[in-house]
C-alpha cells in the first residue's frame, strides 16, 4: 500500500466516523478534519480541477458535458461528481446565509 492509499483509507474512515457522529453525510466535516491530517495536495488532482472547470461551464452556459445529449449517456462518475458539487454548494449558500444573520 503507497501513501495515497493509506490517505485515502483514512478518509474512508474519517468520512465513515463523521457520518456515525452527525447522523448525515458531513463532507465539509471531512474537508475540515482532513485539513488536520493531511495535505489536500496529496488528495487533489488535474482530474478534479478540470471536472470542476466543466462543472461551472456548463452550468454556467447551460451546456450538456462530454458532448451528450441525454442523461443515460452521461458517465456515472460525473453525475456522482455533479451531485457532490450541487449538494457542497448548497451547503455554502446555507453557511453564507446563517453568517450574514
Amino acid at each position: 500500500m503507497n501513501n495515497k492509499d493509506k490517505i485515502f483509507n483514512n478518509i474512508d474512515e474519517l468520512l465513515e466516523y463523521i457520518t456515525d457522529k452527525y447522523e448525515q453525510d458531513s463532507s465539509q466535516g471531512l474537508y475540515y478534519s482532513t485539513l488536520l491530517e493531511c495535505s489536500l495536495n496529496l488528495i487533489w488532482d488535474k482530474k478534479i480541477s478540470e471536472w470542476i472547470n466543466r462543472y461551472s461551464f456548463c452550468n454556467k452556459f447551460n451546456v450538456q458535458p462530454f458532448g451528450v445529449s441525454s442523461y443515460d449517456e452521461l458517465p456515472c462518475l460525473w453525475i456522482d461528481f455533479c451531485m457532490i458539487m450541487m449538494n457542497e454548494l448548497a451547503e455554502c449558500e446555507k453557511e453564507q446565509m446563517r453568517k450574514s444573520k
